[in-house]
């Protein structure tokens, strides 16, 4: 790998990394957001809940306010003295107690009976069609008695028929709170006698009945005028019933803290029922003479079931995300950086073309110029502006090579390149310049040839040269031609001489020693031919090898 691929990849991973680690912080700070917006939501749905939750059952307490009203007004129609269970049944058979009133086991009669006159009440009850009727207490006490005389649908109430109310200091209180308040009362948390098995989860519900048929003005007067109490027995289990959310997705606890010292805890989701509670709230209720409080925690399907956007989820995708968001900023930082690169390998080969002395001249496949450099200008005379638009054939190409330039442009359309060649251009002041020329194609991306790089090179002191160095041989070969006439010449004159040297023989041999010279008076005198011996013998065919000897030491000694 070249370095400077490596400094792109280098460069590319450099953005990439830091795109990613900015994609994983600003993931995770979404998450976080997600987690504490959802947070927020889900303490709002639990407290919303929560008090939904408390004015439910506030409104289902306020319900029986009309089942109240309805059996005063029953009592109220008659008499003091002719009020009789018979009438009250009929009464209470009018009212669908489960349908209009759901939560209460019944509506009642309490009576006040004072302590003198406790045995004529118990005979006139006897007597009202309850034979075995008689006062029934939690705790002996010398007070007045508040005797519950009559309640429907008495069958499943029958255990509270006859019970002093007074004998127990929780029922004893309301319904003193409410005979001198002229209002309802509800008790503090107790075990109804005819629901044992739910300790300290009921209550009596009670409103006065004054024998003028309106709550009087004084609590003196109250509590002169007041006949009993319209009542009815509540068990909460019964009066959560409908109105509770489900177990499965909250956690509920209902508190009676009217003395805030001695706090009742009444109701308790099943421990089975209870998953971990994550969010809670506390919400408190003045409740008809109590006051209660009512905790509500919601577990983890109550959030699921806000359908909140999981945090996880924003984390999964925002990493996804931010992996292909790193991914995209190394795709196009290394397209980024080799763009620059080839920019800049752009800039430099046009600073290269720009600055060669050579003419480098662009041209369409129309022929006409689209790129001039320094080099064309300097060697043609024409400035960029005055040269690019213009027809290269009518600006540069000499009359009589038309044809050439036509067979350049035709070599080029069929994406052939054009070889170098030696030809003659015009000058702007007119003058013949010698050339030589080399064309290649310019293709597009999708490879079409859109038109032609040409290559004009200055061979003007090239031409000047051969030029002179052809008129150098020509001369030279004259004056060889000259020399070896002369030569000619000398040599005949020469070889006449030999051959009229009839008296005097000359040899001459040359370096290894073959006769190359035998003249007519060596023929004469030693009576070889010189056909017999030149090119083919040497003198020791004619000399005495003892001469020879002798001659070869005195050369020697010289």
């Amino acid at each position: 790998m070249s370095i400077k691929n490596k400094y792109t990849v280098v460069a590319a991973n450099r953005w990439a990394i830091l795109s990613l680690i900015a994609g994983v912080l600003v993931s995770a700070a979404a998450a976080l957001g997600v987690a504490q917006h959802n947070h927020e939501q889900a303490d709002a749905a639990a407290l919303a809940a929560a008090d939904q939750a408390a004015d439910a059952v506030v409104s289902r307490l306020r319900l029986y306010q009309y089942g109240l009203r309805g059996a005063r007004g029953s009592i109220q129609t008659m008499a003091e003295d002719l009020i009789t269970r018979e009438s009250f049944d009929r009464y209470s058979r009018t009212r669908n107690v489960d349908q209009e009133f759901p939560g209460a086991r019944g509506f009642g009669f309490i009576r006040r009976v004072a302590r003198q006159d406790e045995a004529e009440f118990i005979a006139r009850a006897r007597a009202d069609g309850w034979p075995d009727f008689a006062i029934r207490q939690l705790t002996p006490h010398d007070d007045e008695r508040y005797v519950i005389q009559y309640i429907e649908p008495v069958e499943r109430n029958m255990a509270a028929v006859g019970l002093d109310v007074a004998s127990e200091v929780n029922r004893r209180q309301a319904a003193l709170s409410a005979m001198r308040s002229g209002e309802m009362r509800l008790t503090g948390p107790i075990t109804l006698v005819q629901a044992t098995g739910n300790p300290q989860q009921s209550f009596l519900i009670l409103m006065p009945i004054y024998r003028s048929g309106v709550t009087p003005a004084t609590v003196e007067e109250r509590e002169a005028q007041a006949l009993g109490w319209s009542y009815a027995p509540l068990l909460i289990e019964e009066v959560l019933k409908g109105i509770r959310p489900p177990k499965q997705a909250v956690s509920l606890e209902l508190h009676d803290v009217t003395d805030p010292a001695q706090p009742v805890v009444f109701y308790k989701t099943d421990d089975e029922d209870v998953q971990d509670i994550v969010l809670s709230h506390t919400i408190e209720r003045d409740v008809y003479g109590r006051r209660w409080q009512l905790q509500f925690g919601i577990n983890p399907l109550f959030i699921s079931q806000l359908n909140l956007l999981s945090p996880i989820l924003v984390l999964i995708l925002g990493l996804l995300l931010s992996v292909l968001l790193a991914s995209l900023v190394g795709v196009l930082s290394i397209s980024r950086i080799r763009q620059l690169q080839i920019i800049a390998e752009q800039a430099k080969l046009a600073a290269i073309v720009e600055s060669s002395i050579d003419g480098i001249i662009g041209k369409d496949l129309e022929g006409r110029v689209s790129s001039w450099n320094k080099g064309a200008e300097k060697l043609l005379g024409f400035s960029a502006q005055e040269a690019i638009g213009q027809r290269i054939a009518e600006l540069m190409v000499p009359a009589g090579f038309e044809a050439e330039e036509e067979a350049i442009l035709a070599s080029i359309k069929d994406g052939r390149h054009v070889a170098s060649f030696n030809t003659q251009r015009q000058h702007k002041n007119g003058q013949l310049i010698h050339v030589s020329i080399t064309v290649s194609p310019i293709r597009n991306s999708a490879g079409q040839v859109v038109g032609a790089s040409k290559t004009v090179r200055d061979i003007s002191e090239q031409v000047a040269a051969a030029t002179k160095i052809h008129e150098l041989n020509s001369n030279l070969e004259a004056q060889v031609v000259q020399r070896t006439s002369e030569l000619r010449q000398l040599n005949l004159l020469l070889g006449n001489v030999l051959r009229s040297a009839s008296e005097v023989a000359i040899i001459a041999t040359d370096r290894e020693g073959v006769i190359r010279v035998f003249n007519t008076g060596a023929e004469r005198m030693l009576g070889y031919a010189a056909a017999e011996l030149i090119d083919k013998k040497t003198p020791a065919s004619f000399h005495l090898n003892d001469e020879v000897a002798a001659r070869s030491r005195e050369l020697s000694a010289e």
